[in-house]
C-alpha cells in the first residue's frame, strides 16, 4: 500500500505540487522538467493512493496540495489572499451593476401623464444637440415615445438627468471606497450594491 509509484513536481516558493506523475515504470532521464525538479530537489515520491488524491483535488474538488515540512497537505488559502479575492469579485459585480442599462434609467413625469423608464443617454444626446424641443425615448414596453417641450424646458431636464447621472457617479466611488476599506470578507458580503444604487431618486418631472 505504500509503494512509491513515481515523483511529482513541487513549486519551491508556494509549496504546492502539481499533479503530474513521473511514473517509475517509465526513464525520465532526457525529460528537461524532470532533471530541472531534481537538480533543484522539488520532486518527491508518492504512493497511489497520495498520487489519486491529488488528481482528484486538481479534476474534481478543485482542491490543492502542498509539500510542507515532508508531508503532503490541503493547501489553505491565507486570509489575506481570501480578502483580495472577495474585493476583486465584489468590485467586479460594482462594475456590472454600474454599467448596466437598468441602473441608468429614470422616470420621466411629463404632465399629466407619466412615462417611466425615460434612457437618459438617449435624452442626453438629443438634447444637447442645440437642446430641441422635441425629444424622443423608450418606454418600459420599449416603444419610442416622443414629447415636445420649450428649450427652457429642456435644459431643465438636462440639468436634472446631469444631477442623477452625479449622483450615480457618486454612489459608485463610494461604493468603490467601502471595499477598498474593508477589513473583513464579512464587511465585503454586507455591502448592497443594488440597493445603493436603487436608494438615488431618479426621476424628472416636467411641467
Amino acid at each position: 500500500m505504500n509503494t512509491k509509484i513515481g515523483k511529482v513536481i513541487f513549486n519551491p516558493e508556494t509549496k504546492k505540487i502539481i499533479p503530474c506523475l513521473f511514473s517509475k515504470k517509465d526513464d525520465w532521464s532526457k525529460n528537461i522538467d524532470y532533471i530541472s525538479a531534481q537538480s533543484s530537489g522539488n520532486l518527491i515520491d508518492v504512493t497511489e493512493a497520495e498520487f489519486n488524491k491529488l488528481r482528484e483535488g486538481h479534476d474534481i474538488t478543485n482542491t490543492e496540495y502542498v509539500y510542507i515540512d515532508g508531508k503532503i497537505q490541503e493547501y489553505v488559502e491565507p486570509l489575506e489572499v481570501k480578502l483580495e479575492s472577495a474585493k476583486a469579485l465584489k468590485s467586479s459585480e460594482l462594475q456590472k451593476v454600474y454599467a448596466s442599462e437598468e441602473t441608468w434609467k429614470f422616470t420621466i413625469i411629463y404632465e399629466p401623464v407619466q412615462t417611466p423608464a425615460l434612457l437618459p443617454l438617449v435624452l442626453q444626446s438629443i438634447i444637447i444637440k442645440g437642446f430641441a424641443t422635441t425629444m424622443q425615448f423608450k418606454d418600459k414596453s420599449g416603444a419610442k415615445k416622443m414629447i415636445t417641450i420649450s428649450s427652457t424646458k429642456a435644459v431643465g431636464v438636462l440639468n436634472d438627468n446631469t444631477k442623477i447621472a452625479l449622483a450615480l457617479k457618486d454612489t459608485k466611488e463610494a461604493i468603490e471606497l467601502k471595499i477598498s476599506n474593508a477589513k473583513t470578507i464579512k464587511e465585503i458580503e454586507a455591502i448592497d450594491i443594488q440597493g445603493e444604487f436603487s436608494s438615488i431618486e431618479k426621476v424628472i418631472t416636467i411641467k
